[in-house]
C-alpha cells in the first residue's frame, strides 16, 4: 500500500530566476502568488502500413518535442523585480530558473518570457502575470533545493 503524500502549500512553490548558465545564484521571481507548471511531451506518429495485424491498426510513435512552461500570477513587490522582468520580457533573451516544489523537488533549465501582462485596478494593488517556456533541455531533480 502506498503511502499517503502530504500536502504543499502553494506558497512553498517557488519560481526563482538565475543568469546565463545554471551555476550561480537564483533569486525569487517577484511576489508570486499562483503558478503552474506544465510539461508536454508531443509525440510523432511514425505508424506505417506495416503497423496493421488482422485488420487492427497498432499506432507507433516515437518521442518529438518535451517542453515545460510555467506561468503565474504576482505582486509587483518592488521596482527592481518589476523592471528586471520587464527588461527579460522586451529583450527576448533566455535565463535559467528554477522551480521548487519545497519538499519534493525543483525543475531547472533555460527559459525565456513568452508573455508579460502588467495590470492595475483602480482600488487595488499593481499586479502581473508572466508566461515562461522552456528553450532547451529542462531536468527535475527529486531532491529540493533552494
Amino acid at each position: 500500500m502506498e503511502a499517503n503524500m502530504a500536502a504543499i502549500k502553494g506558497n512553498l512553490v517557488v519560481i526563482k530566476r538565475g543568469g546565463a548558465t545554471t551555476s550561480g545564484t537564483y533569486t525569487t521571481v517577484a511576489g508570486m502568488r499562483t503558478k503552474t507548471t506544465s510539461i508536454n511531451n508531443n509525440p510523432i506518429d511514425v505508424t506505417t502500413d506495416d503497423d496493421v495485424s488482422a485488420g487492427t491498426t497498432f499506432r507507433s510513435y516515437i518521442t518529438g518535442v518535451n517542453e515545460m512552461s510555467i506561468s503565474g500570477d504576482g505582486i509587483a513587490t518592488s521596482v527592481a523585480d518589476f523592471n528586471a522582468l520587464m527588461a527579460l520580457a522586451r529583450s527576448g533573451d533566455e535565463s535559467y530558473y528554477k522551480v521548487l516544489f519545497t519538499g519534493y523537488g525543483t525543475i531547472t533549465g533555460p527559459m525565456r518570457i513568452s508573455s508579460f501582462d502588467p495590470g492595475a485596478s483602480y482600488d487595488d494593488t499593481f499586479t502581473f502575470s508572466v508566461s515562461l517556456a522552456s528553450s532547451g533541455a529542462w531536468s527535475y531533480s527529486s531532491t529540493a533545493t533552494t
